[in-house]
């Protein structure tokens, strides 16, 4: 954070009916200046352990809003920009009023931003964070629940949350077609998140065959490297 050694790129969200872009998704990045590129999996664990997630929240918040503003008055109208929030972050700060602050000092219009929250949270059954979850709705913020699968969430509690999109863990959308038990899960996902009024999204896309089993199934929106991998923000503009 201090040297600016962090840096975001953007994977496209594509709508399956239309083939449009549904959204952006915003993933950090560090370029180590000796172990060069690393992805969160490499670091995450560790800032989270030491505390340090909530300054690293604050600054992918902080550079995503500033990447739509950029945009915006070039002209350039984007998707919606997701961000993913780590559920240690609304216990180290109010994550709520932090988010909309930035929006607000961005002028970004609603719905331009949205956040990825992973079952881990919902574990918590916390009203301080449901709360939280509530005020950033309220605020024109999208929430959608990551990873979806991977974790134990309280369906009663799922039902509750002020949530908008359910993503498919890349987990189970890669091994659908080859595995039982994870085709099953997907097509569970999907009748939930149909039942609940949930958009869903796939994850981990990779093949024209998953592409024609998602569009099969009614999901809304997939991403992954069928579409589009993680690109700098100029990309966009080629």
């Amino acid at each position: 954070l201090q040297r600016d050694q962090l840096f975001l790129e953007y994977q496209p969200i594509v709508d399956i009916a239309s083939g449009e872009y549904a959204g952006l998704e915003a993933l950090l990045r560090w370029q180590h200046p000796v172990r060069g590129r690393l992805l969160p999996q490499d670091f995450i664990r560790v800032a989270n352990d030491s505390g340090l997630i909530g300054n690293i929240g604050q600054w992918v918040v902080n550079r995503a809003c500033a990447q739509i503003a950029e945009f915006t008055a070039q002209g350039i109208i984007l998707p919606p920009v997701a961000v993913n929030v780590s559920p240690k972050q609304f216990q180290f700060s109010n994550m709520s009023a932090d988010i909309l602050e930035k929006v607000a000092k961005y002028n970004i219009a609603p719905g331009k931003l949205s956040i990825e929250i992973t079952e881990e949270l919902l574990l918590d059954h916390n009203q301080e964070v449901h709360d939280q979850l509530e005020t950033l709705q309220s605020g024109g913020i999208g929430i959608s629940i990551d990873d979806f699968g991977t974790g134990y969430s309280s369906l009663q509690y799922l039902r509750d949350l002020p949530a908008t999109r359910l993503k498919i863990d890349q987990t189970f959308t890669r091994s659908a077609l080859t595995d039982s038990f994870a085709r099953a899960s997907v097509e569970i996902s999907v009748r939930l998140a149909k039942e609940m009024g949930l958009k869903i999204v796939a994850e981990g896309v990779e093949t024209v065959e998953m592409w024609n089993f998602l569009q099969d199934l009614g999901i809304d929106e997939a991403q992954g490297y069928l579409m589009a991998k993680p690109m700098a923000p100029d990309a966009f503009l080629t």
